[in-house]
């Protein structure tokens, strides 16, 4: 969960430098990330759970990248819908 937050933190601190216009347009990451937010609020406990489930899947490979962030939330993304937890789309 720690590094969930810290890439999400890290993402959100991007976006409001001077760097963020490039990151504010990627579509895809800043979708990723708004799904990721609304199912943190709609499911706060399974949210949590799924993240670090997640994170240690990611290991090697989550970091503080696009790619990482984007393989995060495609694995929490995919994780809760699997079980049944998310109605958005």
């Amino acid at each position: 969960m720690r590094k969930l937050v810290i890439a999400v933190v890290a993402i959100e601190l991007t976006a409001l430098t001077a760097g963020g216009a490039a990151l504010a347009s990627d579509r895809e990451l800043m979708d990723g990330l708004a799904w990721t937010r609304a199912f943190k609020a709609e499911q706060p406990v399974a949210s949590r759970a799924i993240a670090r489930a997640c994170t240690r899947s990611l290991a090697t490979s989550a970091n503080l990248s696009r790619d990482g962030a984007l393989r995060l939330f495609a694995c929490i993304r995919r994780t809760a819908e699997a079980q049944g937890l998310s109605r958005r789309a």
